[in-house]
């Protein structure tokens, strides 16, 4: 919540949607949060951290990058027969990839297309989403589609009171 005097908001119009914008900001980051970090505990709801299966460290390869363990990742998805269709990565991890080259010592043309391309933030054929609620060095490769899912009761609304004691 904000306090802010009704008068202020009356008289600059602009400010009442910058003050909506964001809270609705932090409420979606809180959100981000929640889902992949939740615990299950108290008013947390149990996130991707709680209830997704741990990645199977044994594929590893020696000599194996970031975007190798992902390949892997989602190879793991279709051992139990499912097809994965997403990524979740840290942003500090997604520039990491995007400035891995095609030569050793990092020389060479980017891999991703380099600083000129638009491309969509895809790898292996899936698409990557970002959030810094994935700690940096973690990821989620899942098939999110078909077993992830959210329903809210009602979308999030600002309201404003005019009680300055309980603010509601």
């Amino acid at each position: 919540w904000i306090p802010a005097a009704k008068q202020i908001l009356d008289d600059f119009q602009g400010l009442q949607g910058f003050i909506d914008q964001r809270l609705m900001e932090g409420l979606m980051d809180i959100e981000d949060y929640e889902l992949v970090g939740g615990d299950g505990t108290g008013n947390h709801i149990s996130g991707l951290t709680t209830e997704a299966t741990s990645y199977d460290t044994a594929r590893n390869a020696s000599g194996d990058t970031y975007i190798d363990k992902l390949n892997h990742a989602i190879s793991q998805v279709e051992d139990v027969l499912n097809a994965a269709d997403g990524i979740i990565l840290h942003p500090r991890d997604w520039r990491a990839i995007q400035l891995v080259k095609d030569q050793a010592s990092n020389v060479g043309n980017y891999v991703m297309g380099g600083p000129k391309g638009d491309a969509q933030a895809m790898l292996w054929g899936l698409p990557v989403a970002t959030t810094t609620a994935v700690p940096v060095g973690q990821f989620f490769v899942g098939a999110f589609a078909r077993y992830c899912a959210i329903w809210d009761r009602m979308d999030a609304r600002v309201d404003i009171s005019t009680e300055h004691a309980d603010y509601f």
